[in-house]
């Protein structure tokens, strides 16, 4: 029940167009909610991470797709720190 099994040898590539739809509705999303500048920032930072993912999984090696797995914490983290400032009093 994992997209590796699901998607068999197109998983990188489904995964590379899930993050890239995910990056895009996350953009849209913090222009609607007015974000701040530092939410952009902290996305593109996120989205470094996602292309380290990508790396970390182009030989579909298992601890290394283990550690692309666990390496989402800091996506998440990021995005969380951009909303988060981005709601700061100046």
């Amino acid at each position: 029940k994992s997209t590796a099994i699901l998607f068999g040898d197109a998983d990188r590539i489904i995964i590379f167009i899930l993050q890239v739809m995910m990056f895009f509705a996350l953009a849209l999303l913090g222009k609607r909610a007015g974000l701040e500048l530092i939410y952009y920032i902290c996305m593109g930072i996120a989205a470094l991470f996602a292309i380290y993912q990508q790396y970390l999984i182009k030989d579909r090696s298992p601890p290394h797709c283990f550690r692309a797995f666990l390496n989402n914490n800091w996506v998440g983290a990021f995005l969380f720190i951009g909303i988060f400032l981005s709601f700061l009093p100046e």
